[in-house]
């Protein structure tokens, strides 16, 4: 894993970025999904761990998808590689790695696993507006207690 090129690293960063989702059931769980499995393929062969397995079947004209898994020690390993090239699910990534750090029984594990599926209730408004970016709706993301971002 660590003869990765930066570039591919950084690809895969907004793939994840773009395609992924960060969640926390019991331990960290990063996946991507997407309607080529090549890629994931390629992905999980690059770190020789995850596992990639469809999705969803074609229906209509909805392609069939895959998904790319990562859990516990193998998605913080993907996730370390992949940080720094992060820009959309970066605070999420923080949340989720800061998690772990917190008694399981505590106050603040449960704010912070709220915060982390807060953050995936966001509004960009209307599919195919065409209003300029800068003036679709965003709902604020929430403060992190321990990152202060």
């Amino acid at each position: 894993m660590s003869d990765i090129p930066d570039t591919t690293i950084a690809y895969i960063a907004g793939l994840f970025d773009g395609e992924g989702c960060v969640t926390w059931k019991n331990t960290e769980h990063v996946f991507i999904t997407n309607c080529y499995p090549h890629h994931l393929l390629e992905i999980k062969n690059l770190f020789g761990c995850g596992r990639v397995v469809c999705h969803s079947m074609r229906q209509g004209k909805q392609r069939t998808s895959y998904r790319l898994s990562f859990f516990g020690q193998n998605a913080r390993n993907f996730i370390a590689k992949i940080r720094p090239y992060l820009r959309e699910k970066g605070h999420q990534v923080d949340i989720m790695m800061s998690i772990r750090s917190c008694p399981k029984a505590s106050k603040l594990r449960e704010t912070l696993i709220t915060e982390l599926k807060d953050l995936k209730i966001i509004d960009f408004g209307p599919a195919r507006s065409t209003q300029p970016a800068e003036q679709l709706h965003h709902r604020p993301a929430p403060v992190c207690g321990l990152c202060q971002v």
